[in-house]
């Protein structure tokens, strides 16, 4: 199993208290290349079923998962291959599963983009984020599909520019308050030379009602997730930038009112070796307790050379 896709939500736990795993490995019956599964454990961490999903030809990776009521589950990810020497061409997917893991039906994107969130909408149907990478026609793409996998809103959120280079949406959330859709993620800029956070809400028929970008910057500012407090405030968190002490970059945290204005942001640093500092610190997922007081997990890591090391899970509150 490899980590190097981590989601906020691969792992759920069923109300009976066994547990659904998404997960990425390198597939010995496929030459190795990138496939996916699901395995389903009982309370105790004993096996009960495992499937595996994916296309013949390509990678494939899953970055998101979501429990469906009936007990099945939905999936989504990319695909990816190589389609000549310097082209990786990556298709947004969507799976359906049954409560055995028996696929019911699947969707493959017909543009370059990769599918990051799903959430089960009010309204009882799918709602897919998505990321428009190089040649897309727009940096941010939701969608939303019925259970039987039709089609029922396919947007295209703000246009692309001509500087924008590719989009990467990493959270998705449904306003307690009324049907609107929060989204958060960054976009890179001139072939990934620089790149700007964002933060947007649309309302229920996915048309932009505002968008908040941080200033273009040269280095890494990723929010990774974003939840909604009681009080309509709005909560981002990830990474940032922070370049002393032998360290990259450091948990961040940011907030903002429901209308989108800017309210505070914050570092957060574990303690360190000095001699071996934790050269990543990273958060991928935010939760809220009753007293609205914020959750926050990630991980942080050293690295040598081009290997992880010393890897931590970091949990905050």
């Amino acid at each position: 199993i490899i980590s190097t896709w981590p989601s906020s939500f691969n792992t759920i736990k069923y109300p009976d208290s066994s547990y659904l795993s998404l997960i990425n490995f390198l597939n010995p019956e496929n030459d190795y290349t990138n496939d996916l599964g699901l395995i389903k454990y009982d309370k105790n961490g004993n096996e009960l079923w495992s499937q595996i999903y994916g296309w013949e030809v390509g990678s494939d990776v899953g970055l998101d998962l979501l429990l469906l009521p009936d007990g099945g589950a939905v999936f989504v990810g990319r695909t990816a291959e190589w389609v000549d020497l310097f082209d990786f061409l990556m298709l947004g997917f969507v799976m359906c599963v049954d409560a055995d893991g028996n696929e019911l039906w699947s969707y493959i994107h017909d543009g370059r983009s990769i599918f990051t969130k799903v959430l089960l909408n009010k309204n009882g149907n799918l709602t897919i984020s998505g990321s428009g990478v190089v040649e897309a026609d727009s940096a941010s793409i939701l969608m939303e599909f019925d259970l039987e996998g039709n089609i029922l809103e396919n947007r295209l959120i703000y246009p692309q520019t001509e500087e924008m280079y590719s989009n990467v949406s990493t959270g998705l959330t449904q306003s307690i308050f009324n049907n609107d859709y929060i989204v958060t993620g960054h976009q890179t800029y001139n072939y990934g030379a620089s790149s700007a956070a964002f933060l947007y809400r649309v309302d229920e028929d996915y048309n932009l009602k505002w968008i908040y970008w941080y200033e273009e910057q040269d280095f890494l500012r990723r929010p990774r997730d974003v939840i909604e407090l009681e009080n309509g405030n709005l909560v981002i968190g990830g990474l940032k930038p922070y370049n002393e002490n032998g360290i990259q970059t450091v948990g961040w945290i940011a907030k903002f009112t429901a209308d989108g204005e800017f309210l505070w942001e914050q570092e957060y640093t574990v303690s360190n070796d000095e001699m071996n500092p934790l050269y990543r610190q990273e958060i991928y997922g935010l939760s809220k307790d009753n007293d609205n007081t914020i959750l926050a997990a990630g991980w942080v890591y050293q690295t040598n050379e081009f290997l992880l090391n010393n890897t931590k899970i970091w949990i905050a509150k």
